[in-house]
């Protein structure tokens, strides 16, 4: 029909007119949003799906892991992140455990608001520098949106003090618990080379203070499902 509309509406430049007038869309550049098809009118644009990756289940020692896999070129999506939560909320209702820990990604986007939707609790971790304060800052809100409660980790705490106690001082005002400060230590380093968890690896101060953050984590976790 040409009436332009899904050209006003796409915040990614994808679409483009034609010197003919024939309104084309870049599949490159498309982010699949789907404002474009909302906005039409006679229905000229459908939406596929596109397969961005696959998701699996594993069995180790410490349990079920679900986890997905992208595939080349692609970017995780939030709907990636969801159907992995789905699948392991299901194995955890089967099962009767009480507790689905997910690895949430940096930043703010789709994929970080599909982690935190309907969690209980989040855990930021952070580090002493002037970029980890402005990203903590910003997922602390993204958090709060989702009325979600908010812990933070400073992971390396010692590399700047300074920044540290900023961290901390921003948390105090902003009612988010401290849980944990790592301390910097080269077994991390080491733990990941020989592939072994670093609470395993050895008995070493970085170790010491994850276990203690996960003791804090719990508690606050039972005072949360106690308040409910």
């Amino acid at each position: 029909m040409g009436c332009g509309n899904c050209l006003d509406v796409c915040r990614f430049g994808a679409i483009s007119e034609s010197e003919d007038g024939k309104v084309m869309i870049d599949p490159i550049a498309c982010e699949g949003c789907g404002v474009c098809s909302y906005i039409c009118s006679i229905e000229a644009i459908t939406m596929k799906d596109s397969i961005s990756g696959k998701w699996f289940v594993s069995k180790t020692k410490y349990g079920y892991f679900v986890h997905a896999r992208l595939g080349i070129g692609e970017e995780n999506s939030g709907k990636l992140v969801a159907e992995v939560r789905k699948k392991a909320k299901e194995i955890a209702e089967n099962d009767g455990l009480g507790l689905v820990i997910i690895d949430g990604p940096p930043g703010i986007g789709c994929p970080v608001i599909a982690s935190l939707s309907g969690t209980d609790m989040a855990l930021v971790v952070t580090e002493p520098t002037l970029s980890g304060i402005h990203d903590m800052e910003r997922v602390v809100e993204t958090i709060h949106h989702f009325r979600t409660k908010a812990a933070c980790c400073i992971n390396k705490f010692d590399i700047n003090r300074r920044l540290s106690g900023l961290i901390e001082e921003w948390c105090a005002n902003n009612s988010v618990p401290v849980v944990g400060k790592i301390p910097f230590d080269e077994a991390v380093t080491k733990s990941l080379v020989k592939g072994m968890p670093v609470v395993e690896f050895s008995d070493n101060s970085a170790a010491h203070e994850i276990r203690a953050m996960w003791e804090r984590l719990s508690a606050l976790l039972t005072a949360e499902y106690n308040h409910i």
